[in-house]
């Protein structure tokens, strides 16, 4: 299948690739910048080609198992200025398992991910993260009403020094309720928990471990 970014209009997936997300505020005194921070997720910096490769296996209409693997052989040593600062190039790889198990008009989903993301600052100074995250889903694919329920766990772990202030692990859980009266219109109804400890956080004043608690109403329209 293709990716449903590539799906996109081309205008649309053109301010995707050139837009740019905003980070922390508490991590600009660290990079000498100022709020808001902004920056750009995808830039090219060494003109050398990534790659992934995939295999599927649907044993029956009702099951289906995954495996990938992707790796964009960033050069480190590449680096570009955007913003008044610098942006390294991060070599990122990762295995990623997925299964689904349908039950009539149910169906669990499940998904597990590994891997390393790494950047070099500084000359011989390699930052390396590894991270790890995984989701069982439980939720109705078929009808207008599509109830859904979700437990996600994370965690990232920064090398040297493991218990670095970027380390962060945690959990979450998403009970979700999808309406759709008609195929151009979708009303979501969701509730998300997400308990989280992460060093970085003291620097703020606040305490390592947080809790929260997320209501969304959304409505999305189809053409």
């Amino acid at each position: 299948r293709v990716p449903a970014v590539l799906n996109r209009p081309p205008r649309a997936l053109d301010r995707l690739l050139h837009g740019s997300l905003r980070q922390p505020d508490v991590y600009a005194p660290a990079a000498y910048a100022p709020v808001p921070m902004r920056f750009r997720p995808f830039i090219e910096m060494d003109n050398q080609p990534g790659f992934y490769g995939s295999l599927a296996w649907e044993p029956s209409s009702q099951r289906r198992f995954s495996v990938m693997y992707y790796d964009n052989d960033a050069d480190l040593s590449e680096s570009v200025e955007y913003a008044g600062r610098t942006l390294y190039a991060w070599h990122t790889y990762f295995w990623n398992l997925g299964a689904v198990q349908r039950f009539g008009e149910w169906a669990l989903l499940g998904q597990a991910m590994h891997g390393y993301t790494l950047f070099e600052p500084v000359p011989g100074m390699v930052l390396d993260t590894e991270f790890n995250a995984g989701y069982l889903m439980f939720a109705r694919e078929y009808g207008a009403w599509q109830p859904a329920l979700r437990a996600d766990l994370f965690q990232s772990r920064q090398e040297p020094g493991g218990s670095s202030s970027l380390s962060e692990h945690g959990n979450a859980w998403t009970l979700a309720l999808n309406w759709r009266p008609q195929e151009r219109l979708r009303l979501t109804a969701e509730v998300l928990y997400i308990d989280s400890s992460r060093n970085q956080r003291r620097d703020e004043g606040l305490d390592a471990r947080q809790t929260d608690i997320q209501l969304q109403l959304g409505a999305r329209v189809f053409f």
